[in-house]
């Protein structure tokens, strides 16, 4: 395939691709090594735009000069890019000196390629997800992108040789807000904690993000939603056994999508013990139901308000709902 060298100031970037994060320290070293060595690897671009020019006069068409935006290799272009800079600053004195400019990275290496939108964006994905310091965040957008696409996870998975879990939990960092996948890119929060987090609804990742500012472990991460969680062993219903609602629109912790353990997906690594309710609202209805049932039946028994204490009576204490939260 022909190389051709092409003008920098005639390449783009392409805003199809979903690498946005650049090492500026590495983009030095590479921009070092490629004014000692010189472009190994030509980058690969396409056509972006052709224009033509007018003129209004004798009405002669003229054809500008192709733009061009880069598939593969957008890391070495900013590197040329760098050099490109340095040897315009240095032509300023040249020409003042009435000394020959230098044109060595006026220029770059390229291969051009006829390539559709859904061709370029797969080709620049494989490109960026082939590299060691790919951006969690980054690629968890490029999954996504790829499965919108039609790709199921076992395709992406075998393009890239991970797991369809690794996929899968990838894809899920989409779901964090963007204050927490900021914090995700400066580091400020691990990648396993990022992942627990994913899991959580938006209101409970604004919750976390306010109260925890500063770098944080995932073990604080699992404490947060630990307490963010009920646990469903400690509901009262649960413990006398009396989980069907039937007759009432309330499900089954069981069958209920609130569960937990009702997300295999998502909360894989909680087991059966560790079942815990993730809606508040859904967990109080059910106490208040469990409660008002318990009145019902054991109406009889029950001490009723002026009633003095006596021997056979009941009385029921209902806690509070936040005093299933765990002590928050």
């Amino acid at each position: 395939m022909e190389v051709q060298n092409i003008r920098i100031d005639l390449i783009s970037p392409s805003p199809l691709n979903p690498r946005k994060t650049f090492d500026e320290a590495a983009l030095e070293e590479l921009a070092s090594n490629i004014e000692k060595q010189g472009l190994l690897q030509p980058i690969t671009v396409r056509v972006a735009k052709s224009e033509e020019m007018t003129n209004l006069e004798t009405g002669d068409v003229t054809p500008l000069p192709y733009t061009y935006e880069i598939v593969c290799g957008e890391r070495r272009f900013r590197a040329v890019s760098l050099l490109k800079a340095k040897e315009d600053e240095a032509n300023v004195a040249k020409i003042k000196a009435h000394r020959k400019k230098s044109e060595k990275f006026q220029t770059i290496s390229c291969i051009v390629r006829e390539m559709t939108d859904d061709e370029a964006f797969e080709a620049m994905i494989t490109e960026n997800l082939q590299r060691k310091d790919v951006d969690p965040i980054e690629e968890a957008f490029a999954f996504a992108q790829l499965a919108e696409k039609g790709r199921t996870l076992e395709d992406i998975a075998l393009k890239i040789g991970k797991s369809t879990r690794f996929v899968f939990d990838r894809i899920k960092l989409n779901s964090l807000i963007p204050e927490l996948k900021e914090r995700v890119r400066n580091g400020d929060i691990p990648l396993s904690g990022a992942m627990i987090l994913s899991k959580l609804d938006e209101d409970t990742q604004k919750e976390f993000h306010e109260e925890e500012e500063e770098q944080c472990t995932t073990a604080m991460i699992r404490e947060f939603v630990s307490n963010s969680f009920m646990e469903l062993g400690n509901a009262p219903w649960i413990k006398d056994d009396s989980d069907n609602w039937e007759n009432t629109d309330i499900k089954s912790c069981s069958q209920c999508e609130n569960n937990t353990c009702n997300h295999g997906c998502l909360f894989y690594e909680m087991n059966s013990k560790d079942a815990r309710c993730i809606n508040a609202a859904c967990y109080e209805k059910k106490q208040i139901a469990y409660v008002t049932r318990k009145i019902q039946l054991e109406y009889e028994h029950l001490v009723k308000v002026g009633e003095p204490l006596s021997f056979g009576k009941t009385i029921i204490i209902a806690r509070r709902p936040d005093t299933y939260w765990g002590g928050r």
